[in-house]
Protein backbone atom coordinates (compact mmCIF):
# COMPACT_ATOMS: atom_id res chain seq x y z
CA UNK A 1 0.00 0.00 0.00
CA UNK A 2 1.51 3.53 -0.60
CA UNK A 3 -0.28 7.55 -0.92
CA UNK A 4 -1.61 8.45 -4.06
CA UNK A 5 -1.36 12.28 -5.43
CA UNK A 6 -4.94 12.45 -6.84
CA UNK A 7 -8.36 11.36 -6.43
CA UNK A 8 -11.15 11.84 -8.97
CA UNK A 9 -14.53 9.78 -9.81
CA UNK A 10 -13.37 7.07 -7.92
CA UNK A 11 -10.23 6.19 -8.94
CA UNK A 12 -7.08 7.25 -7.04
CA UNK A 13 -3.40 7.18 -9.02
CA UNK A 14 -0.26 8.61 -9.29
CA UNK A 15 2.02 7.92 -6.62
CA UNK A 16 2.32 10.56 -3.94
CA UNK A 17 5.52 13.30 -3.45
CA UNK A 18 7.79 14.17 -0.96
CA UNK A 19 5.17 17.00 0.29
CA UNK A 20 2.61 14.69 0.72
CA UNK A 21 4.34 12.11 3.05
CA UNK A 22 6.06 14.65 5.38
CA UNK A 23 3.11 17.46 5.62
CA UNK A 24 0.80 13.98 6.72
CA UNK A 25 3.75 12.81 9.10
CA UNK A 26 3.99 16.16 10.92
CA UNK A 27 0.36 16.43 11.12
CA UNK A 28 0.02 12.65 12.73
CA UNK A 29 2.26 14.45 15.84
CA UNK A 30 -0.07 17.01 16.06
CA UNK A 31 -2.72 14.80 16.28
CA UNK A 32 -1.19 12.29 18.67
CA UNK A 33 -0.53 15.40 21.31
CA UNK A 34 -4.47 15.72 20.81
CA UNK A 35 -5.90 11.99 21.47
CA UNK A 36 -3.41 9.21 21.28
CA UNK A 37 -3.72 6.20 19.35
CA UNK A 38 -1.55 3.54 18.67
CA UNK A 39 -2.93 3.19 15.08
CA UNK A 40 -1.84 6.81 14.65
CA UNK A 41 1.76 6.23 15.44
CA UNK A 42 1.92 3.07 13.37
CA UNK A 43 0.82 5.05 10.55
CA UNK A 44 3.53 7.69 11.63
CA UNK A 45 6.40 5.12 11.68
CA UNK A 46 5.30 3.59 8.21
CA UNK A 47 5.08 6.99 6.78
CA UNK A 48 8.56 7.65 8.16
CA UNK A 49 10.04 4.35 6.31
CA UNK A 50 8.75 5.14 3.37
CA UNK A 51 10.23 8.91 2.98
CA UNK A 52 13.91 6.91 3.62
CA UNK A 53 13.43 3.98 1.33
CA UNK A 54 11.41 5.96 -1.52
CA UNK A 55 12.64 9.75 -1.36
CA UNK A 56 16.33 9.76 0.97
CA UNK A 57 19.01 10.50 -1.33
CA UNK A 58 21.31 7.90 0.27
CA UNK A 59 24.52 9.51 -1.41
CA UNK A 60 24.76 12.99 -0.10
CA UNK A 61 21.29 13.43 1.68
CA UNK A 62 17.94 15.38 1.66
CA UNK A 63 15.07 14.16 -0.04
CA UNK A 64 13.98 14.01 -3.56
CA UNK A 65 10.71 15.52 -4.58
CA UNK A 66 9.85 12.65 -6.43
CA UNK A 67 10.34 9.46 -4.88
CA UNK A 68 13.02 6.62 -6.47
CA UNK A 69 9.46 4.42 -8.78
CA UNK A 70 8.85 7.40 -10.19
CA UNK A 71 8.73 8.01 -13.66
CA UNK A 72 12.05 9.42 -15.06
CA UNK A 73 12.84 12.83 -14.92
CA UNK A 74 15.63 14.79 -16.70
CA UNK A 75 16.20 16.08 -13.23
CA UNK A 76 14.71 15.10 -9.51
CA UNK A 77 14.57 18.23 -7.21
CA UNK A 78 15.47 18.18 -3.69
CA UNK A 79 13.34 21.28 -2.98
CA UNK A 80 15.05 23.82 0.33
CA UNK A 81 13.38 26.55 0.06
CA UNK A 82 10.30 27.62 1.77
CA UNK A 83 7.49 28.72 -0.78
CA UNK A 84 3.42 29.44 -0.18
CA UNK A 85 4.09 26.42 1.72
CA UNK A 86 7.27 24.85 3.67
CA UNK A 87 9.61 22.84 2.13
CA UNK A 88 9.49 19.39 1.89
CA UNK A 89 12.95 18.89 3.02
CA UNK A 90 12.27 21.26 5.59
CA UNK A 91 8.84 19.73 7.33
CA UNK A 92 10.64 16.25 6.16
CA UNK A 93 13.79 16.94 8.85
CA UNK A 94 11.81 18.48 11.26
CA UNK A 95 9.06 15.71 11.25
CA UNK A 96 11.27 12.67 11.36
CA UNK A 97 13.32 14.35 13.68
CA UNK A 98 10.59 14.76 16.40
CA UNK A 99 9.49 10.95 15.48
CA UNK A 100 12.82 10.06 16.39
CA UNK A 101 12.87 11.32 19.85
CA UNK A 102 9.08 10.28 20.59
CA UNK A 103 10.13 6.33 19.60
CA UNK A 104 13.52 6.25 20.32
CA UNK A 105 14.60 5.44 16.45
CA UNK A 106 18.22 6.97 15.95
CA UNK A 107 17.45 6.41 12.48
CA UNK A 108 14.75 8.70 12.11
CA UNK A 109 17.41 11.05 13.56
CA UNK A 110 20.22 10.46 11.14
CA UNK A 111 18.42 10.99 8.04
CA UNK A 112 16.98 14.69 9.75
CA UNK A 113 20.62 15.37 10.51
CA UNK A 114 21.82 14.42 6.66
CA UNK A 115 18.84 16.59 5.54
CA UNK A 116 20.01 20.00 7.60
CA UNK A 117 23.65 19.38 6.83
CA UNK A 118 23.12 18.88 3.13
CA UNK A 119 21.70 22.10 2.91
CA UNK A 120 24.18 23.75 5.08
CA UNK A 121 25.69 26.84 2.90
CA UNK A 122 21.77 27.60 1.54
CA UNK A 123 21.17 27.82 5.64
CA UNK A 124 24.18 29.94 5.90
CA UNK A 125 23.67 31.99 3.35
CA UNK A 126 20.17 32.31 2.99
CA UNK A 127 18.66 31.31 6.11
CA UNK A 128 15.51 33.84 5.64
CA UNK A 129 13.93 31.63 2.88
CA UNK A 130 14.56 28.44 4.49
CA UNK A 131 12.97 28.82 7.60
CA UNK A 132 11.40 25.05 7.65
CA UNK A 133 15.30 23.90 7.78
CA UNK A 134 15.97 26.33 10.03
CA UNK A 135 13.55 25.22 12.57
CA UNK A 136 14.72 21.49 12.55
CA UNK A 137 18.07 22.33 12.33
CA UNK A 138 17.02 25.00 15.74
CA UNK A 139 15.58 21.54 17.24
CA UNK A 140 18.33 19.57 16.36
CA UNK A 141 20.72 21.55 18.72
CA UNK A 142 18.12 21.60 21.21
CA UNK A 143 16.02 18.63 21.70
CA UNK A 144 12.39 19.20 22.20
CA UNK A 145 11.12 18.26 25.55
CA UNK A 146 9.69 14.88 25.47
CA UNK A 147 6.44 15.05 28.13
CA UNK A 148 4.73 10.95 28.56
CA UNK A 149 2.04 11.03 31.04
CA UNK A 150 0.35 7.67 31.59
CA UNK A 151 -2.02 6.93 34.34
CA UNK A 152 -6.39 6.45 34.31
CA UNK A 153 -7.98 7.99 30.97
CA UNK A 154 -10.50 9.89 33.01
CA UNK A 155 -7.27 11.62 35.15
CA UNK A 156 -5.20 11.96 32.22
CA UNK A 157 -7.49 14.16 30.35
CA UNK A 158 -7.53 16.87 33.30
CA UNK A 159 -4.07 16.82 33.43
CA UNK A 160 -3.97 17.02 29.45
CA UNK A 161 -5.95 20.30 29.34
CA UNK A 162 -4.05 22.18 32.29
CA UNK A 163 -0.56 21.31 30.90
CA UNK A 164 -2.34 22.79 27.00
CA UNK A 165 -3.28 26.00 28.52
CA UNK A 166 0.11 27.36 28.14
CA UNK A 167 1.96 27.05 24.50
CA UNK A 168 5.06 25.42 24.84
CA UNK A 169 6.96 25.15 20.94
CA UNK A 170 9.56 22.90 22.14
CA UNK A 171 7.50 20.60 23.80
CA UNK A 172 6.06 17.09 22.19
CA UNK A 173 3.13 16.04 25.53
CA UNK A 174 1.15 12.58 24.71
CA UNK A 175 -1.35 11.01 27.68
CA UNK A 176 -0.88 7.24 26.96
CA UNK A 177 -3.75 5.72 29.24
CA UNK A 178 -2.55 2.47 31.12
CA UNK A 179 -4.21 0.44 29.07
CA UNK A 180 -2.47 0.69 25.80
CA UNK A 181 0.24 -1.92 24.90
CA UNK A 182 2.95 -2.44 22.35
CA UNK A 183 4.12 0.60 22.41
CA UNK A 184 8.29 1.83 21.77
CA UNK A 185 10.30 1.12 24.49
CA UNK A 186 10.93 5.09 24.69
CA UNK A 187 7.07 5.60 25.80
CA UNK A 188 6.33 2.25 27.35
CA UNK A 189 6.63 3.86 30.97
CA UNK A 190 4.97 2.20 33.79
CA UNK A 191 1.52 2.95 34.74
CA UNK A 192 1.03 4.08 38.27
CA UNK A 193 -1.31 2.13 40.52
CA UNK A 194 -3.64 5.18 41.04
CA UNK A 195 -3.51 9.04 39.61
CA UNK A 196 -0.92 10.26 36.98
CA UNK A 197 2.85 10.13 36.13
CA UNK A 198 5.03 11.92 34.32
CA UNK A 199 7.72 11.89 32.83
CA UNK A 200 10.19 14.58 31.20
CA UNK A 201 12.71 13.85 28.51
CA UNK A 202 15.18 15.47 26.34
CA UNK A 203 17.54 14.04 24.41
CA UNK A 204 18.39 10.78 25.64
CA UNK A 205 17.77 11.59 29.29
CA UNK A 206 14.99 11.50 31.41
CA UNK A 207 13.93 12.79 34.52
CA UNK A 208 12.50 10.25 37.77
CA UNK A 209 8.91 10.05 37.31
CA UNK A 210 6.84 12.90 38.89
CA UNK A 211 3.08 12.86 40.49
CA UNK A 212 2.83 16.57 40.95
CA UNK A 213 0.82 18.47 38.40
CA UNK A 214 1.99 21.16 39.82
CA UNK A 215 5.89 20.48 39.39
CA UNK A 216 5.34 19.83 36.21
CA UNK A 217 3.78 23.24 35.47
CA UNK A 218 6.29 24.88 37.00
CA UNK A 219 9.55 23.21 35.27
CA UNK A 220 7.79 23.88 31.97
CA UNK A 221 7.29 27.47 32.42
CA UNK A 222 10.94 28.05 34.14
CA UNK A 223 12.41 25.94 31.10
CA UNK A 224 10.24 28.01 28.55
CA UNK A 225 11.78 31.36 29.88
CA UNK A 226 15.77 29.60 29.36
CA UNK A 227 15.82 28.93 33.42
CA UNK A 228 17.95 26.30 34.54
CA UNK A 229 16.24 24.31 37.13
CA UNK A 230 17.06 22.20 40.06
CA UNK A 231 14.09 19.73 38.93
CA UNK A 232 13.89 17.91 42.15
CA UNK A 233 13.45 20.75 44.27
CA UNK A 234 11.10 22.45 42.36
CA UNK A 235 8.12 22.44 44.42
CA UNK A 236 7.76 25.37 45.97
CA UNK A 237 7.74 28.78 44.86
CA UNK A 238 10.55 29.76 46.67
CA UNK A 239 12.68 27.35 44.46
CA UNK A 240 15.90 28.92 43.00
CA UNK A 241 16.87 29.04 39.60
CA UNK A 242 19.27 30.08 37.02
CA UNK A 243 18.91 31.60 33.75
CA UNK A 244 20.63 30.14 31.10
CA UNK A 245 22.25 32.77 29.42
CA UNK A 246 23.06 35.42 32.16
CA UNK A 247 23.57 33.65 34.96
CA UNK A 248 21.29 36.14 36.86
CA UNK A 249 19.15 33.70 39.60
CA UNK A 250 15.77 34.14 40.98
CA UNK A 251 12.69 32.05 42.50
CA UNK A 252 9.67 30.76 40.80
CA UNK A 253 7.31 32.84 42.44
CA UNK A 254 8.64 35.77 40.86
CA UNK A 255 9.19 34.25 36.88
CA UNK A 256 5.61 33.35 37.40
CA UNK A 257 4.24 36.38 38.62
CA UNK A 258 6.10 38.48 35.53
CA UNK A 259 4.85 36.02 33.03
CA UNK A 260 1.37 36.74 34.26
CA UNK A 261 2.08 40.32 34.39
CA UNK A 262 3.42 40.64 31.43
CA UNK A 263 0.37 38.52 29.60
CA UNK A 264 -2.09 40.88 31.45
CA UNK A 265 -0.27 44.23 29.64
CA UNK A 266 -0.36 42.41 26.36
CA UNK A 267 -3.88 41.62 26.90
CA UNK A 268 -4.50 45.35 27.33
CA UNK A 269 -2.81 46.45 24.31
CA UNK A 270 -4.02 44.30 21.98
CA UNK A 271 -7.10 45.87 20.32
CA UNK A 272 -10.50 44.00 20.49
CA UNK A 273 -11.07 41.60 17.61
CA UNK A 274 -14.04 42.59 14.78
CA UNK A 275 -16.92 40.73 16.35
CA UNK A 276 -17.89 37.97 13.09
CA UNK A 277 -21.30 36.09 12.39
CA UNK A 278 -22.75 34.64 15.35
CA UNK A 279 -21.72 30.53 15.54
CA UNK A 280 -25.14 28.65 14.39
CA UNK A 281 -25.23 26.91 17.63
CA UNK A 282 -24.47 29.51 20.17
CA UNK A 283 -24.89 33.28 20.63
CA UNK A 284 -21.43 36.23 20.23
CA UNK A 285 -18.68 36.22 17.51
CA UNK A 286 -17.31 33.43 16.03
CA UNK A 287 -13.66 34.31 16.91
CA UNK A 288 -14.63 33.26 20.76
CA UNK A 289 -15.34 29.78 20.01
CA UNK A 290 -11.38 29.71 19.29
CA UNK A 291 -10.30 31.44 22.62
CA UNK A 292 -7.51 30.41 24.62
CA UNK A 293 -10.49 29.74 26.84
CA UNK A 294 -12.21 27.57 24.53
CA UNK A 295 -9.43 25.31 22.49
CA UNK A 296 -10.75 23.39 19.71
CA UNK A 297 -12.46 20.54 20.59
CA UNK A 298 -10.39 18.33 19.26
CA UNK A 299 -7.54 19.25 21.81
CA UNK A 300 -9.48 19.69 25.22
Amino acid sequence: ERLLATYKDGKAHLNAYLDDHAFLLDALLELMQCEFHLEDLQFACELAERLLTQFEDREHGGFFFTSHDHEKLIHRAKPAYDNATPSGNGIAAYALQRLGHLTGELRYLEAAERTWRVFQHTLNTQPSACVSLATALEEALNPPRIVVLRGDKAQLKAWQVALNRRYYPDVLLVALNDKLAELPAALDKPAPAQGVNAWVCQGVSCLPPLSDLGTIERLLLAAANDWQVPIMELTAKDSVITHAKSGRKTTYGKIAHLAARTRSRRALQRPPPAAGPAHPSRPGPAWSSASPANPPAGCR
